[in-house]
């Protein structure tokens, strides 16, 4: 016995998967075949009464009916089906576009704070340099360290250090010009020099 019902468990998959490829067949050819069938009934219905004549000739016309209806609602399934794929595609596009433009977020600014981070500062103050070599542009920068803050981590915890953080640069936000621009560098030992290598004194 259970010899016999291992042998039934292992063949079980094989026989549902070969009822479902010929489900599938018949759903797929099975009105083509039903036409195919239906000429040899039409050449042999040349001998039959006009009244069995007129039968053959109704069964026929219903059964082109039914491929008839039968593409109809494929074409519709097709239809339906693009649309869905269009609509799946979009999502995907969309879901990329927002993760790509999270990822660049998060590598151009401070985790912390949201403000520009030391890359994105270097870039910005490049293109600021080099529109000061060509139009004469007035550049202030401006070095702000808060002395003493790593007492405030070690006496009260890292996160009213960040909070403290996140409150300062709410301040300087405010008092920030219209055309200004603020960053965070994060952590740094010594004071920070700009990337340009003829300029190698503190900005």
């Amino acid at each position: 016995m259970v010899v016999i019902a291992a042998r039934g468990s292992l063949f079980a998959p094989e026989k549902a998967q070969f009822q479902a490829q010929t489900n599938t067949l018949l759903v797929r050819y099975g009105a083509y075949l039903a036409i195919v069938l239906i000429f040899p009934l039409l050449l042999f219905a040349q001998n039959f009464s006009p009244l069995q004549r007129i039968g053959t000739e109704i069964i026929t016309g219903l059964i082109f009916l039914a491929v008839i209806a039968r593409q109809i609602v494929l074409t519709m399934n097709l239809e339906q089906t693009n649309t869905q794929l269009k609509t799946l595609s979009n999502e995907l596009e969309a879901r990329v576009a927002a993760r790509t433009a999270d990822l660049e977020f998060r590598t151009l600014h401070d985790a912390l704070t949201g403000l520009p981070n030391r890359v994105f500062l270097e870039r910005h103050l490049n293109r600021m340099l080099e529109l000061q070599r060509t139009s004469g542009l007035s550049l202030a920068v401006l070095y702000i360290d808060l002395d003493h803050f790593k007492d405030i981590n070690d006496t009260l915890g890292h996160p009213i250090g960040d909070e403290i953080l996140r409150q300062v640069t709410g301040r300087f936000a405010a008092c920030l010009p219209e055309n200004g621009f603020l960053a965070r560098l994060a952590a740094m030992n010594s004071r920070w020099c700009c990337p340009n290598s003829s300029l190698r004194q503190p900005c």
